[in-house]
């Protein structure tokens, strides 16, 4: 801020000329600026150092969707140990894959749901960081 209050400065006085007299920033305004300034670098660092992690976490929940997808298809391929062609087996079976349907579906959802926050995250991050 100093070089460019400088410059105003003096971009001013050269209008003015000899006689003009510019009342100096006033410590308050000046100190208060630093710290802004160094705030304001703080906080970039630590955005974008959070930036990297929400990054991180949404590669990892995309890798748990995909592997949680994969594994519920071969659940659902599977006769877990049954013989598939005695009609009792066949039923346990059945109700079986129907449990681990109900895991699947409700641990994939909730994976999924937390890619929107990250996300949201990452873009309001990535929109701060400009």
């Amino acid at each position: 801020m100093s070089d460019n209050w400088d410059k105003t400065v003096a971009a001013a006085m050269k209008i003015l000329g000899d006689k003009g007299k510019v009342p100096p920033m006033p410590s308050a305004l000046s100190s208060g600026i630093e710290k802004g300034q160094k705030a304001n670098k703080d906080a970039a660092k630590a955005a974008s150092d959070l930036q990297a992690k929400v990054v991180e976490l949404q590669k990892s929940l995309g890798d748990v969707l995909k592997a949680g997808q994969q594994f519920q298809a071969v659940i659902d391929k599977d006769s877990l140990g049954l013989d598939p062609k005695n009609s009792d087996e066949a039923k346990k079976i059945k109700q079986a894959r129907a449990v681990f349907d109900g895991y699947f579906d409700t641990a994939l959802k909730a994976t999924s749901e937390g890619l929107e926050p990250a996300t949201k995250l990452d873009n309001a991050l990535s929109a701060f960081l400009k």
